[in-house]
């Protein structure tokens, strides 16, 4: 880990890079996330997303294993494994007080839930840059309401509609 320690990290998976970089442009409002949270990204990510990233992620080069038995990562692609692995690593080293994995896939989630690591998806992500002011209500609503009708990201409208009333409300 470079740089100064933030005490938080996100730890990104490519599903979520691909809509928040390719699809938003959230460049910007990643890099103002950046000084609050260390974004990481495994090894095995970058190599799914096959792009440069910007200069604000950090790249975790060394593989993670032997943290968890693999019967836990049954169906999941090489990047869910890789977050999955290294937020299980970081949070029993307590390297960060806080640390969440961040993916859209519905195995993974699950399998973050099982094994106790906490988990955000884009639309979390969204959540959080209004709740640590780095776009507004207005904003935050817009870009749920473009994922729903653009994004590769798929949302039902009842989750749509639950989403933007809690932004809204907050």
């Amino acid at each position: 880990m470079t740089g100064q320690r933030k005490w938080r990290a996100l730890i990104i998976d490519t599903s979520s890079l691909i809509v928040l970089l390719d699809e938003l442009g959230f460049h910007e409002h990643l890099r103002e996330l950046s000084k609050k949270y260390d974004l990481i990204v495994t090894r095995e990510v970058l190599e799914e997303y096959q792009k440069p990233l910007p200069s604000f992620f950090q790249i975790i080069e060394e593989p993670v294993n032997d943290v968890v038995d693999d019967v836990s990562f049954r169906g999941l692609g090489r990047g869910e494994t890789s977050v999955i692995k290294l937020s299980l690593k970081i949070i029993k080293n307590g390297f960060y007080s806080h640390v969440i994995a961040v993916s859209d896939d519905k195995r993974a989630r699950s399998s973050c839930e099982r094994l106790g690591v906490p988990c955000l998806g884009t639309l979390g992500i969204i959540e959080l840059l209004k709740l640590n002011k780095i776009i507004g209500k207005l904003e935050a609503v817009k870009t749920i309401k473009f994922i729903y009708s653009y994004s590769s990201l798929y949302m039902t409208k009842s989750l749509k509609n639950k989403i933007i009333e809690k932004i809204i409300s907050q």
